[in-house]
């Protein structure tokens, strides 16, 4: 006789399956858990497809079909009525404080909220205001625990949103290096190899520093020629204005927008250069996964991460965030690194499997 053994159900919310860091870090979770030991479930409230081809077969995927957050209350709270979910993990604060509501409705489960960016950098970009800050931390103090990417930021979220820290826990993002090199093994020709290719991802708004980007690449391509900057990420209210820009320095030949890119991996693999030129990041995931493939890196020092990923002049160069002047410097510099020379460490994220076991063993 054989007995089946129960598994304990997770269920990941995400608003939608846009191609966004948080998503993507979510949905690299959710790959990575022991189907053996969990029965895992996604709920997005709207199924968008830019990210619909990494949720693996045998998840169960729930689209509520309501597209705004505020709109999703009554019918979060039957899905989790009905599902009986052991664990709930969010990697959006209006999700977390969405779900500090549904909780009074369903039946008890151990909440994760993931901390999605730094609480500091965004009070100070005015990301969000007063009201929406109490909210968010609502939200979060709820949870039974709050994930941070880095314990700067655990730090940040215990005095911006009053968590304790004694509730909180840090949890680096993780990398899927098994789908990186399954997305390796076709042969991709992407880039004119008489010509220097820049690659930048990530979605086109201000806080990613395109503009200075572009501006600090028509200065390098005064002084070598040659170049080329595709940039990567779909609109989200930059993409005209940086266009505009474009055609003002007269680099229409020299920078192509790609938009969304589903596999943006054979670009890192093939460029020269890589350059992140945010002014603030929580954890930047382009930044790790490049790191893994040893492709020569520019970053601005937009968070604590990258001091400890980049070394100058050995895989990359550290430059100032809004520097165009630091930024040419730099990339003039990086010119002279080479791929194939490149050996960086292995970067070790976080496992959520590690902290379920010890939920349930304690």
């Amino acid at each position: 006789m054989s007995f089946k053994i129960k598994k304990n159900k997770i269920t990941f919310i995400l608003p939608h399956l846009n191609g966004g860091g948080a998503e993507r870090v979510c949905l690299t979770y959710l790959r990575k858990l022991k189907n053996n030991k969990f029965d895992i479930s996604l709920i997005v409230f709207d199924k968008t497809t830019d990210l619909i081809n990494l949720i693996p077969e045998d998840v169960e995927l729930i689209n509520l079909k309501t597209k705004r957050i505020s709109k999703s209350l009554l019918q979060l709270i039957k899905v989790l009525r009905k599902n009986k979910t052991d664990y709930v993990f969010t990697t959006h604060y209006t999700v977390a404080f969405l779900l500090s509501i549904v909780k009074l409705f369903t039946p008890r489960f151990t909440h994760l909220a993931r901390i999605p960016g730094s609480p500091k950098s965004e009070k100070k970009h005015n990301y969000y205001g007063i009201i929406k800050r109490y909210l968010f931390g609502i939200g979060l103090r709820s949870a039974q625990i709050s994930i941070a990417q880095t314990s700067e930021m655990l730090e940040e979220a215990t005095e911006v949103f009053k968590l304790k820290s004694k509730d909180c826990i840090v949890l680096s993002n993780p990398i899927d290096t098994l789908l990186i090199d399954e997305c390796m093994r076709e042969d991709f020709r992407l880039f004119n190899p008489e010509k220097y290719n820049i690659v930048a991802s990530g979605r086109l708004h201000p806080v990613k520093g395109y503009d200075i980007l572009i501006k600090a690449f028509s200065e390098f391509n005064k002084i070598q020629q040659n170049n080329h900057l595709y940039i990567l990420g779909s609109d989200k209210g930059s993409e005209s204005e940086l266009k505009d820009l474009v055609k003002q320095l007269k680099l229409e030949k020299n920078v192509s927008f790609l938009g969304f890119i589903n596999n943006p991996y054979p670009y890192y693999l093939n460029c020269d250069l890589f350059v992140l030129s945010s002014i603030h990041e929580g954890f930047p995931n382009a930044l790790l996964e490049n790191h893994y493939l040893n492709t020569p890196i520019v970053s601005t020092r937009c968070a604590n991460i990258v001091k400890s990923l980049i070394t100058n002049g050995v895989n990359g160069f550290l430059c100032e965030t809004n520097n165009i002047k630091d930024l040419k410097e730099n990339m003039e510099k990086a010119s002279i690194l080479k791929r194939c020379e490149i050996k960086n460490k292995k970067y070790m994220g976080s496992d959520l499997n590690t902290l379920l076991t010890q939920i349930q063993n304690a």
